[in-house]
């Protein structure tokens, strides 16, 4: 329970960041994909401005985490921005793209969040938020146990476990936190699915 918690109060603050603010100087805009992309999150991590909900967050990342743009404005006047970010990894094509940032300060810092953005006529927004390492791990460490409780043999350990390694990387932390079960409904359907093929 523990975990499920930090990961409600994570993701409430991290979408609550996706509703920050803008710098204001635009006269220097970035020259490319990598440097807006980074740009736009600088902005969503450390500053606070109620348009960056419809600006700077994907309609579905503020439908999922929050119902509504009004209540996402809210919850922005309420969250602790980060001081700084680092941006590695930034990885983009023509609409979407992908990076990891490390938050300096408030709740989130030293995590790393593998984040995903899709381009909303000139911005790139931020559309899902992944689970942090050692979240990932703590995830991992639980299917595990288990798995050993429920008495599954080695082999079918390493086979579920192996086959759910993209799915748990592909996790977003918001529909995690905001689900009723202890994961997702649609990575209960996948897990199950899976042992079911590594047991035959």
């Amino acid at each position: 329970m523990r975990t499920r918690l930090t990961l409600a109060t994570l993701a409430l603050t991290l979408a609550a960041a996706g509703c920050g603010g803008d710098d204001g100087d635009s006269s220097d805009g970035p020259s490319t994909p990598e440097q807006a992309i980074e740009a736009s999150l600088r902005t969503l991590f450390t500053t606070d401005d109620d348009e960056n909900c419809t600006r700077l967050a994907t309609a579905g990342l503020v439908r999922r985490t929050y119902g509504s743009v009004e209540k996402c404005r809210g919850a922005g006047r309420r969250s602790a921005n980060a001081r700084s970010i680092d941006v590695e990894r930034v990885r983009a094509s023509s609409a979407r793209a992908s990076a990891r940032v490390t938050p300096t300060g408030s709740d989130l810092d030293g995590q790393d969040f593998d984040v995903r953005l899709r381009r909303v006529g000139g911005d790139w927004r931020l559309d899902a938020i992944g689970l942090p390492k050692n979240q990932r791990a703590e995830l991992r460490q639980g299917l595990t146990a288990g798995l050993r409780s429920e008495r599954y043999s080695a082999r079918v350990q390493r086979c579920t476990l192996r086959r759910l390694t993209g799915a748990v990387r592909r996790l977003d932390v918001v529909d995690y936190a905001s689900d009723e079960s202890d994961l997702p409904k649609p990575f209960q359907r996948r897990l199950e699915k899976t042992l079911i093929a590594c047991n035959r």
